[in-house]
């Protein structure tokens, strides 16, 4: 019987998380030890790691780069490494978050010297295209503040809204303040959430181990039942 995208697909999931089973119990030994990597990683940036984070942090909306790497995802790499040891967290929170409110405002100050006609014409080389931006658009002008805020913690609103704000005339004065404040909770949240992470890895990676070892005999069983009833009705 010819295999369909579909069943693939399934069997992708299938083979990802029973990789990710042996992996995170042990049964691949030869695999670096992700404490190790982690501690490699502290070890090579130093106290290179406030300038990394807080560069790619202001990048993230400056730049537009969140719409191509999740600036989350590096923030919680330099909690992790201040739960390393190798710098400090509150430092690093104060540096990224400045830079966080460096970023928006550079976006804010293209968007009102630009306008959305910069990002139509430029935005496809950070895959920013006319639909995307006009979601941002209606979504900006239903919520207001709140997007500011609350869309910091979504990554298509976290990489439009400054300049949104910007091209539609908002008052920089009204939209500073709520960026300080979405700035100052995504930052304190995933750095706290990597220092916690690393403070905790033993424990995490033993229950991770255990969840993943489940969910990998599970998804296998399950996508062996799937193919076996569709071989069955489908001779």
């Amino acid at each position: 019987m010819k295999v369909t995208e579909h069943k693939k697909g399934l069997a992708a999931v299938a083979l990802i998380a029973s990789l990710a089973a042996l992996y995170l119990t042990g049964v691949l030994p030869e695999l670096p030890d992700p404490k190790k990597v982690i501690e490699d990683i502290a070890r090579t940036l130093g106290g290179l790691t406030y300038v990394f984070v807080g560069a790619l942090a202001f990048l993230e909306t400056g730049a537009f780069v969140g719409l191509l790497v999740p600036g989350e995802t590096t923030v919680i790499v330099g909690g992790v490494i201040a739960g390393q040891g190798e710098i400090d967290l509150l430092p690093l929170i104060g540096i990224v978050w400045v830079a966080c409110v460096l970023g928006d405002t550079t976006s804010f100050l293209i968007g009102r010297r630009l306008g959305r006609g910069f990002i139509l014409k430029h935005g496809s080389k950070v895959k920013i295209d006319e639909d995307r931006l006009e979601k941002v658009e209606s979504y900006f002008e239903r919520h207001g503040a709140v997007t500011i805020v609350a869309g910091r913690f979504v990554g298509l609103l976290r990489a439009l809204t400054p300049f949104v704000a910007g091209s539609s005339a908002y008052p920089y004065r009204r939209f500073l303040p709520f960026s300080v404040i979405g700035c100052g909770a995504w930052v304190g949240l995933f750095s706290v959430l990597g220092f916690i992470f690393y403070r905790s890895f033993d424990q995490v990676a033993a229950l991770a181990g255990q969840a993943v070892l489940g969910l990998g005999v599970t998804v296998a069983l399950g996508v062996a039942a799937v193919l076996a009833y569709r071989r069955l009705r489908d001779p």
